[in-house]
């Protein structure tokens, strides 16, 4: 189900109840980071939120986006730690970046944090992106609007999404509506860890999308999730585990792998890092950021 601005309230109401939508937003964007700041904005309808972690520096920063999984919110931003015991603020001192979390609506549906990414995208309507589809399409629009702000912070010319789980889904809908919205070369690459392609029928099951009910990709005029694999020039930077998110059946792992395959075959360029271990079991950081990058220096300019 794609849900129009104008009656995305009235939908939410009737399939969860008058009051399940009619609760606040209740915004949980945290840091505890000595360069974080929270910074407060609007989807239009409700009081929304990002975490920034922003190192010293003299030069305006280009943007990694940090989006969180499914129930979750931006709380101590860029804080979770990789085998190799560094966090993204680690490598964003070291390398010269800065890192925003993302926060999905909490609360509204009774649960943490979900990504509201439009459900049916096929190959006749391309990726999904407009403002009247999704509250969050005008959530990251006024994130961006927010950091241009701060030009003398941030580098807009230079973002980066990444993700895990449900917010790894939401980096690859993100990035590629962000070409779409910008049409600049802004948004050169994104990066997945923990979910990446589902197209209907492929035996990969995904949870059920607390906006409508049906499986994530498998409603009744749905094709893909959490976007069409179409050709947009970006590079595709996938991360995965072998046993996610269980060794008898890993749905998700295939899913990256199926993005891989068809991401490529649209024209794009991907990499895949594959390991052992489960769901968001973060490996090591830097082998996502040098995909990002891709040898530019423009989120690695250090």
């Amino acid at each position: 189900m794609i849900f129009k601005k104008e009656h995305l309230v009235t939908t939410l109401l009737f399939l969860f109840g008058s009051n399940a939508y009619a609760k606040e937003n209740i915004v949980q964007c945290s840091t505890n980071d000595k360069d974080g700041v929270v910074i407060g904005l609007s989807d239009g309808t409700y009081d929304r939120c990002i975490a920034a972690i922003i190192p010293e520096s003299s030069e305006p920063l280009p943007v990694l986006f940090w989006f969180h999984g499914a129930g979750g919110a931006a709380r101590f931003c860029g804080g979770a730690r990789d085998d190799t015991g560094m966090t993204l603020i680690d490598y964003a001192r070291k390398y010269g970046f800065a890192v925003v979390c993302g926060e999905a609506l909490q609360n509204i549906l009774g649960t943490g944090g979900i990504w509201n990414i439009p459900q049916v995208q096929t190959d006749e309507t391309g990726p999904v992106c407009d403002d009247s589809d999704s509250l969050d399409a005008i959530y990251m629009k006024n994130v961006v609007k927010v950091l241009e702000e701060q030009s003398e912070k941030f580098d807009t010319s230079r973002l980066f999404p990444f993700g895990c789980s449900l917010g790894s889904a939401f980096s690859e809908w993100a990035g590629v509506c962000m070409h779409q919205w910008y049409d600049d070369g802004r948004v050169s690459a994104f990066g997945t860890h923990s979910t990446g392609l589902k197209i209907k029928g492929d035996g990969n099951r995904f949870p059920p999308d607390p906006y409508d009910g049906d499986s994530w990709g498998e409603c009744a005029a749905c094709q893909y999730f959490p976007t069409v694999p179409v050709n947009t020039g970006q590079k595709a930077c996938l991360v995965d585990n072998t046993e996610d998110p269980s060794s008898n059946n890993p749905y998700f792992y295939r899913s990256t792998e199926q993005m891989m395959e068809k991401w490529v075959a649209a024209g794009n360029r991907a990499e895949i890092f594959l390991h052992s271990g489960g769901h968001c079991q973060f490996k090591d950081w830097m082998e996502t950021l040098t995909c990002l990058d891709d040898g530019t220096g423009k989120l690695l300019g250090h």
